[in-house]
């Protein structure tokens, strides 16, 4: 069986000290992706008269945003399991 830090995907480098440039790229995307559902949710608040229009950027909004933040933990984890492990 592998350890987390044998196991490495193609755009990650397992090294902490440095980085691809397709993963800074992902993790931009991801993190564009979190501004743009924490915008949603913020819009959903200008619509209060418009009650099923504005469930429904909430719900898109909170749903990029939780997509956004998990991938980016999963990133991190993948970066650096040492930062994770159980004491």
């Amino acid at each position: 069986m592998l350890n987390p830090s044998q196991i490495s995907f193609g755009f990650i480098n397992t090294n902490f000290q440095d980085q691809y440039l397709t993963e800074g790229i992902a993790v931009a995307i991801l993190i564009f992706i979190g501004f743009i559902g924490i915008t949603l949710a913020y819009e959903a608040t200008k619509n209060v008269y418009n009650p099923s229009y504005a469930t429904k950027l909430l719900a898109v909004g909170l749903i990029l945003t939780i997509i956004s933040v998990i991938f980016l933990h999963w990133m991190l984890i993948q970066k650096a399991p040492w930062l994770f492990r159980a004491a």
